[in-house]
């Protein structure tokens, strides 16, 4: 292939990538528009007053729609392709803001928030296996981690319009962006286009005989793979079980849960969710005001509010040429260990505080400690996240892994939140962050141990380490 031929490739290839990511940038906006919100909502400049415990209902009801989505997504991606699959959710993301910008009611900003958590889980879903299928193995990692700096572009945007705008301009923003979202992405191509295209690279590459040695060490070890009574006997297994009623058929369910590399990589992703949400991220960027009102630093909760999503934003920037230059393991470790000592920082100060030590000159630490435990998380483990989910499963199971990856986190998120108030007044903070930075410490141990390498490596290679890897020890 000529190098102007290449270039034109990269840039559809990339141009794709970024207009698909609207739709992690309206999961953003949407997550996190209730936090500016609910205060106005609740106040006398609010034209649709509600009370605190209808703003328990408006913050929790989207979670419902989450998984709702998740649940119908992989329904409809296997039997569309993945593009339409994105714009078909545009659908549901813009009614459920008409509802709520020209009805102006209660009921409908519930029924707004439902249909909204419905169109954008199933949309983050397909995004995942969108991406992953048109990256190719030197830049998959580079598009996945689009995922999470869009998303935090969205939690920036939010705050922003928050503090400098109107209820009905934030509201109108979120309209907007399926909207362009819908106009861009209708001119890309599907992601078959891409698959077919590095099926022709590649196959160019071994008949030309480029890293022939390679290639035939690759094949040697997937031979040996595919001779083991496990591999050899799985396709002919559960063609006879999909043919068994509709769950099994249309969901894949016993495909992904039966086969052991699937369960491996299940573990992987369930660990990983847990410690991404109940080491603390979840809590902070639910309860950052709050949070940081209580260590009384000189800047204003709200100011650092921004800092702190402005410095996940630069973080996931960062890891675009880093991701692809450095192992996976290795970020996961640097990230963790730094992530730790960020919660205990943090938990160290309110500590001193508890026990009634001098800390007027120390209360900076709070901030310093909450800034590097969310860098490091946004580099680390919110990346690998999304990473790993498609690159430890195989295409066949990918939308059926992706799905139960979002629910199990959905869930995690549910029970960092659901008693943090209560664990706050009964434990103290101290106690609370000691807790997030074990489960951190944990959390980035158990994954290091069991997550095979997977950086630069094909599909069938990463499913080859997977079967050899141990679950623990």
């Amino acid at each position: 292939m000529s190098s102007s031929k290449k270039d034109a490739s990269s840039f559809i290839q990339y141009t794709a990538a970024i207009t698909a990511s609207l739709t992690a940038l309206g999961y953003g906006l949407n997550l996190s528009w209730t936090s500016p919100v609910i205060p106005y909502l609740t106040s006398k400049k609010s034209h649709i007053p509600v009370t605190k415990e209808q703003c328990d209902l408006i913050s929790s009801i989207f979670s419902i729609g989450l998984i709702l989505g998740y649940l119908v997504n992989p329904i409809i991606i296997d039997r569309t392709s993945r593009k339409k699959t994105l714009l078909i959710y545009t659908f549901p993301q813009i009614l459920s803001w008409l509802l709520i910008i020209f009805i102006k009611k209660f009921p409908s900003i519930l029924i707004g928030r439902i249909i909204s958590g419905f169109g954008y889980g199933g949309a983050i879903c397909g995004l995942t296996v969108y991406l992953s299928e048109i990256g190719t193995i030197k830049n998959r990692g580079i598009f996945l981690v689009m995922i999470p700096i869009f998303l935090n572009l969205g939690f920036l945007l939010v705050m922003i319009l928050g503090a400098f705008s109107t209820f009905d301009t934030l509201n109108l923003v979120m309209l907007m962006v399926p909207l362009i979202f819908c106009v861009t992405f209708v001119f890309m191509p599907d992601s078959s286009y891409f698959q077919r295209k590095n099926n022709i690279i590649n196959n160019t590459n071994n008949k030309t005989g480029k890293n022939k040695k390679n290639n035939d060490d690759d094949n040697e070890k997937m031979m040996k793979l595919m001779n083991t009574d496990e591999m050899e006997n799985y396709d002919r297994e559960n063609e006879g079980n999909f043919k068994v009623g509709f769950k099994w058929n249309e969901m894949r369910i016993y495909k992904l849960v039966n086969n052991r590399n699937n369960q491996k990589a299940l573990l992987i992703e369930i660990i990983l969710a847990a410690t991404i949400t109940l080491s603390g991220s979840t809590p902070i960027l639910f309860n950052t005001q709050q949070l940081l009102s209580y260590s009384h630093f000189s800047l204003r909760a709200e100011e650092c509010t921004i800092i702190l999503a402005g410095i996940t934003i630069i973080a996931c920037l960062l890891s675009i040429p880093l991701v692809e230059r450095i192992k996976r393991k290795v970020i996961l470790l640097v990230s963790g260990i730094l992530a730790t000592i960020g919660m205990l920082m943090v938990g160290v100060f309110f500590l001193m505080e508890y026990e009634n030590y001098d800390v007027s000159k120390l209360r900076w630490m709070p901030l310093l400690g909450l800034t590097v435990y969310l860098f490091m998380n946004a580099f680390g483990f919110l990346n690998l996240f999304y990473i790993f989910q498609c690159e430890l499963f195989m295409s066949d199971v990918k939308s059926q892994a992706v799905t139960i990856s979002k629910i199990t986190i959905t869930f995690f998120m549910f029970m960092a939140l659901v008693r943090f108030q209560y664990l706050i007044d009964n434990l103290g903070l101290h106690v609370i962050f000691f807790l997030f930075a074990t489960i951190s410490a944990v959390g980035t141990y158990l994954i290091f141990i069991i997550t095979p390498e997977t950086q630069g490596k094909s599909v069938e290679e990463i499913q080859l380490l997977l079967k050899t890897r141990k679950m623990f020890f």
